[in-house]
């Protein structure tokens, strides 16, 4: 009998923790959209299921709870473990569609570079999690089982669900490739047009030197942007989880866990909601001032407006990468590595770097080279 009721109030303090983890996921949706005020409800709701639901049950059960949590974490910890070593030796991913990341009329496609990077949907990630869950659960639980067994995957069902970090470096590859043959193309030739009838006009090396201090710009804002959004993120789920409140957030700090990596997976599955803040924060604040430097202005619709646009959104793809990908400034005067760069125009041997059009693609900084960059020697 008193097993029955032990089983019964673990079923029921799993129930409690899916409404609280779907609260705290709602609060992150609802303060993108900035909605404080729905957010406090959800909030106060959680609390309140928290202090009428579990509370009663984790008095008397408390140790027999915690290691029961903990086998889940370290289950789902161990799963995506087993998952990243079938996936290191997988063939490399077929090349992008070029539509569905550069359309025609330089407009960004909602969700494109999001679908063509994940192929399970975000319905998947939270049946698989139900999966571990579920197993855990049923029958009779053992709390001192084998980690291995609890661990295990069904690794036939996760092929081909899911790209693989190699896959998804790969895929970015080519959107970085292609964001020069094609957007760069396009505000180079815009940057010409308007070199038009002028007296001092600007050199092809000074046209090649605004548009690369574009792509370079947009990459470092993306970067410190990430870092300061992942402190956010964990100074927030620590708030959430010791007052179940979102308030003076800023007065906890970033502590070392082993599960941060959970956050930095959920974020990068939800990075394309901060795309269009990150363009306006770009074009508004920085875009100017780059351009006011080589005597050009911004235009909403310009080649050069879009071309800025998509390097904040592939940047962005980029720096939320586990670990994030870099993009190599390079320096000019050195030399001519043709490991990491392309001869923009093609003159005989090239020795020392005049000057780069094009930066370098790494995996990880100081990392191996994913998409290599063009310079003249």
């Amino acid at each position: 009998m008193a097993n029955r009721e032990y089983i019964r109030m673990i079923q029921r303090l799993s129930t409690d923790e899916k409404r609280n983890l779907f609260c705290i996921e709602a609060v992150f949706n609802e303060a993108h959209k900035r909605n404080w005020r729905a957010a406090k409800s959800n909030l106060a709701r959680a609390k309140q299921q928290y202090k009428d639901v579990v509370l009663p049950y984790w008095k008397d059960e408390r140790d027999k709870h915690d290691r029961f949590q903990d086998l889940q974490l370290r289950a789902k910890a161990r799963s995506f473990q087993n998952a990243n070593r079938k996936y290191v030796h997988r063939k490399k991913a077929p090349r992008i569609d070029s539509s569905s990341l550069n359309p025609s009329n330089g407009s960004r496609k909602t969700g494109s570079m999001k679908e063509t990077l994940f192929t399970r949907s975000a319905g998947a990630v939270d049946k698989e999690t139900m999966s571990v869950r579920n197993s855990l659960l049923s029958g009779p639980l053992d709390l001192e089982q084998d980690l291995e067994e609890a661990a295990t995957v069904n690794e036939e069902e996760l092929n081909g669900q899911v790209n693989t970090h190699e896959q998804i470096v790969s895929k970015l590859g080519e959107a970085f490739e292609k964001l020069y043959t094609t957007e760069w193309q396009a505000a180079f030739q815009e940057i010409k047009k308007t070199q038009t009838g002028r007296q001092n006009q600007m050199r092809e090396r000074e046209m090649t030197k605004c548009l690369k201090e574009i792509v370079l710009k947009a990459f470092n804002i993306c970067k410190d942007e990430s870092v300061r959004q992942m402190q956010q993120l964990e100074q927030a789920c620590q708030c959430v989880i010791q007052t179940g409140e979102l308030k003076n957030v800023n007065d906890f700090k970033v502590k070392e866990s082993a599960y941060t990596d959970f956050l930095v997976d959920y974020r990068k599955h939800m990075a394309d909601l901060s795309i269009t803040r990150i363009q306006n924060i770009f074009s508004y604040n920085h875009l100017d001032k780059i351009l006011d430097k080589y005597s050009l202005k911004r235009v909403a619709k310009s080649p050069i407006t879009a071309y800025a646009k998509k390097c904040a959104e592939v940047s962005w793809w980029l720096v939320v990468q586990r670990p994030p990908m870099f993009v190599l400034p390079g320096d000019e005067d050195a030399e001519f590595d043709t490991q990491l760069y392309k001869e923009y125009k093609k003159g005989g041997k090239f020795k020392v770097i005049e000057f780069i059009i094009w930066p370098a693609l790494l995996d990880k900084e100081g990392g191996i080279v994913i998409s290599k960059g063009i310079a003249q020697g």
